[in-house]
């Protein structure tokens, strides 16, 4: 709770240089609870929704600032009632933010040092996470051409399975040099994390695959349905990569 026992000081920065104004207990107390109550909301939607459970030392890293904000506006509306604007009570005002920075910083630098680098288990789950993938082909001039596509429809191995129409540039390109990349990617607030795969794209028309990858809806796409002629799989096929996040880049080989 804000100060609100008042004294008259000579010296204009005395509060500055008193260490009870910036180790205020009710503040660190206020957002830890504050943290533990949206953390514990986070893990029930993440468990509802199947989707990757976040760590507490992650969720941290990310998110502390932001806990720290409904403490802070509890305090300025406190403030701004009593009309006390005394640089005592403005510093407890604003500490829960202070705190919360320090703590996302230092939980984040620690986070930082003990990352290792990605298995092969870790990086195809990060790709089945995502919604979107970027594909490239080869033209006919040896130029790359990239194409926005949804997530693969199945991922079997080192196998990704996208459907496309079969009169499509894409599939001519392929047909022609089956060379492709796959590359997906995640912008979080404050870090960008992608992955990109290199291998060789196949065309396949069996109707077992066909059978197999359709979804209910895919008429929007393909009007004669499963055996649409113009309805296709692609496989891809990985056999190498390379991971990016934080500013650093990895190489890795798929076996």
């Amino acid at each position: 709770m804000v100060n609100t026992n008042y004294e008259n000081y000579n010296k204009p920065f005395h509060y500055l240089l008193s260490p009870s104004v910036w180790l205020d207990l009710d503040s660190f107390i206020y957002i830890i609870i504050v943290a533990i109550i949206v953390f514990g909301i986070v893990r029930i939607v993440g468990k509802c929704t199947n989707k990757r459970k976040m760590s507490f030392i992650d969720f941290i890293a990310k998110y502390m600032l932001l806990c720290s904000i409904p403490i802070f506006l509890l305090f300025f509306v406190q403030l701004t009632v009593s009309g006390r604007w005394i640089v005592n009570n403005v510093i407890i005002t604003v500490l829960p933010l202070i705190y919360g920075l320090i703590i996302q910083l230092i939980f984040g630098i620690v986070k930082k040092k003990g990352e290792k680098s990605m298995t092969k288990e870790q990086i195809f789950e990060f790709i089945k996470e995502q919604k979107t993938a970027m594909i490239s082909s080869v033209d006919e001039e040896g130029f790359p051409n990239t194409k926005a596509m949804l997530s693969p429809r199945k991922i079997d191995g080192n196998d990704f399975y996208f459907t496309t129409n079969t009169s499509s540039l894409r599939v001519a390109q392929y047909r022609a040099n089956e060379k492709a990349c796959i590359y997906f990617y995640k912008r979080g607030r404050f870090k960008y994390t992608g992955v990109m795969l290199v291998g060789t794209m196949q065309v396949l028309t069996e109707q077992s695959i066909k059978d197999e990858i359709w979804r209910y809806g895919d008429t929007l796409f393909y009007k004669g349905g499963k055996t649409d002629p113009d309805y296709c799989v692609l496989r891809f096929t990985a056999e190498s990569g390379r991971y990016y996040c934080d500013l650093k880049t990895e190489k890795f080989a798929i076996k």
